[in-house]
């Protein structure tokens, strides 16, 4: 049970990091504004409040099972990494943007680690 609940959290904010990234990439283009900037510091924010959300909704025996999870499993540990990463060069690239960089590759690294890490929480949750 604390798996699948895992698995599905992982699911879901891998999917709400593809989405606001490719939302900050098609707007971003051909050169980002550093208005946008302030959406990429609101995203990671939101999706920590999303996983904070996905551990209040798991059942109270479940949550310290969930919590573990990543130490028990190695390849949710690896999903939860890329899941890091990639909130972590959204961060980056909102820092860079708002110093008129005018640079998009920390934001395509951090799609392909959202991209991994919910093909990963697909294909072992099936």
């Amino acid at each position: 049970m604390a798996e699948k609940l895992t698995w599905r959290a992982i699911r879901q904010l891998s999917v709400t990091l593809v989405i606001a990234g490719m939302f900050l990439v098609v707007s971003g283009l051909p050169k980002p504004t550093p208005m946008l900037a302030w959406v990429g510091y609101a995203i990671p924010g939101v999706v920590v409040v999303l996983a904070l959300v996905e551990l209040v909704r798991a059942p109270s025996g479940c949550r310290f099972l969930v919590l573990t999870m990543p130490v028990r499993r190695p390849v949710i540990g690896v999903s939860c990494v890329l899941l890091g990463l990639s909130n972590a060069l959204v961060l980056l690239w909102a820092m860079l943007d708002q110093a008129n960089a005018g640079t998009m590759e920390p934001l395509i690294f951090a799609l392909v680690c959202a991209v991994c890490a919910g093909a990963v929480s697909l294909v072992n949750e099936a």
